[in-house]
């Protein structure tokens, strides 16, 4: 689960879709044992229809259209103290979540994404300094719980979704 996480971290940047639209699939790079999701990508052929951008006929790349992208992404700054306390309200995204920590961080934080309290130890995941979470709807994973979070020190988290 750890890798599929880890493989969609940029692959959420640039597609966020619901689970209806992950029909068609890319092999992962790094994993060939792994399929990731992808949004439906079009182009305009010579002929003006539309067709998949990975049929590599597009004839103005600068004419691509992404479908099934609604709603505008959100970025927030979150501070993260010493006891637990929430980073994301319940059901807050229904496409993607990201959580980063700023690479000139002087910690990390611990997350809980199931709803209970975060605790710095195991179950809680602790994301360190210039570190990213990622979880997307379309590749069945996207917590629909409150996430909690707590660190040694006050930090800031970078919380990005859809």
């Amino acid at each position: 689960m750890q890798i599929l996480r880890f493989a969609t971290a940029v692959f959420a940047v640039l597609a966020v879709a619901g689970a209806a639209l992950a029909q068609e699939t890319y092999k992962d790079s790094s994993n060939p044992g792994v399929s990731i999701p992808s949004v439906v990508q079009k182009c305009l052929n010579t002929a003006g229809q539309a067709i998949p951008v990975s049929s590599g006929q597009c004839a103005n790349p600068a004419q691509v259209t992404i479908t099934g992208l609604s709603g505008a992404p959100v970025q927030t700054s979150v501070s993260v103290g010493t006891s637990s306390g929430q980073l994301v309200a319940p059901g807050a995204f229904a496409n993607f979540l990201r959580v980063c920590i700023a690479q000139n961080a002087a910690n990390g934080i611990w997350v809980n994404w199931t709803g209970a309290a975060a605790t710095a130890a195991a179950p809680s995941e602790y994301i360190a300094p210039g570190q990213c979470d990622t979880w997307v709807k379309s590749a069945g994973f996207l917590p629909t719980a409150q996430v909690n979070a707590i660190a040694s020190a006050a930090v800031a988290a970078t919380v990005m979704g859809n």
